[in-house]
């Protein structure tokens, strides 16, 4: 399926959802970082930084079970700001994980949708 996020998928409703959508914005010092020099252009934002969050936020809960999960991968300074997006879709039990390094160069936002 090809499309811009959940517009191929009708109204096809699934137990988990995962993505890592572009979430560094242009210009942002964690792009020099080594690990991100292998991502291509396109995998990172290509202006404010939540935009692609916001629209996959909004839209996750028409496409979740109703005990289904969103994860997700957000920058290192974004985990206020996504999970007051959480709360303002309706989603409980948010919170925001430490890669598996353990460290603040990446988060996942691990969070259960409500119906």
């Amino acid at each position: 399926m090809l499309g811009d996020w959940f517009g191929p998928l009708g109204v096809r409703r699934f137990d988990l959802i995962a993505s890592n959508p572009p979430y560094v914005a242009a210009g942002d010092a964690a792009l020099a970082a080594a690990a991100l020099s292998h991502e291509p252009g396109g995998a990172r934002s290509r202006s404010a930084r939540l935009e692609a969050l916001e629209v996959i936020i909004r839209e996750a809960p028409s496409h979740l079970r109703s005990d289904g999960h969103l994860l997700l991968e957000h920058g290192a300074e974004q985990g206020a700001s996504a999970r007051k997006l959480f709360a303002s879709a309706g989603f409980s039990n948010i919170r925001t994980l430490n890669d598996l390094a353990d460290t603040n160069a990446s988060r996942r936002q691990n969070i259960r949708a409500i119906t």
